[in-house]
């Protein structure tokens, strides 16, 4: 989900800028920017000056991989060199460390109509198979399905219109249409979950504020890359109409 983007290898207080080029699992592979080579620094030794050993980017070290995009933010990961042949540092043991999203110029206008469904949680206190509730919905009248505009989103929220409405506290699964990268190629949905964390009054129309929760890393990739799709094909649109 990195790929292309400008990276730093940070080792104790060297640092080596490049690009990364691929991010798979724990491995990662780094092209750095080429530099003339440097004399060997000298240290002072008992016996008087020496080469100062190696301590760059040699097997075995532990690095820190931090990638950065002016759009998306800011990612440290953890790894260790694993070999540095033909202009490209390899790294192995590769963990996600600390991230850091930007939110500001990444919430987009959506306006699209999708189906939820409020989750509620287990009834206090219940273990078993639980009764039947004679005053349950149907198949036919599903209590718990809403219908929601997403008015807009950014990569850690959503606001949406639904009916009928939500009140604060609530959870709706739902997805964002050809926000995820299906195996094969193109686009599919990415389901979603959203908490419902304010309500505000907009005229007649009553907008929910929700959080995004329990995407893993690999999802919050892809809707990262979504927001920055949509925002940059808006923007070109923009230009080709100015």
């Amino acid at each position: 989900m990195h790929e292309m983007l400008p990276c730093t290898l940070l080792a104790g207080e060297e640092s080596t800028a490049g690009v990364l080029q691929t991010l798979q699992g724990t491995r990662a592979v780094v092209r750095p920017e080429r530099a003339e080579q440097e004399p060997a620094g000298l240290v002072v030794t008992a016996d008087g000056l020496a080469a100062a050993p190696d301590r760059g980017l040699t097997t075995g070290r532990k690095v820190r991989l931090r990638i950065a995009s002016a759009a998306r933010g800011l990612w440290d990961y953890a790894g260790v060199v694993d070999r540095v042949d033909d202009g490209e540092v390899v790294l192995r043991e590769v963990v996600l460390v600390r991230s850091t999203q930007l939110r500001s110029a990444l919430r987009i206008p959506v306006g699209v109509t999708v189906p939820g469904r409020r989750v509620r949680p287990p009834a206090e206190g219940a273990e078993g198979v639980a009764e039947p509730d004679e005053d349950a919905a149907t198949p036919d009248e599903d209590a718990d399905a809403v219908r929601m505009v997403v008015v807009d989103l950014s990569a850690d929220g959503v606001r949406v219109v639904s009916r009928p409405a939500l009140a604060v506290g609530d959870e709706v699964d739902t997805h964002i249409p050809e926000a995820r990268r299906a195996p094969g190629g193109g686009l599919e949905p990415l389901p979603v979950r959203l908490l419902v964390v304010r309500s505000a009054q907009h005229g007649d129309v009553e907008h929910h504020g929700c959080r995004i929760v329990g995407l893993d890393a690999k999802d919050r990739e892809h809707l990262h890359a979504y927001v920055a799709r949509v925002e940059r094909d808006r923007r070109s649109t923009a230009a080709a109409l100015a």
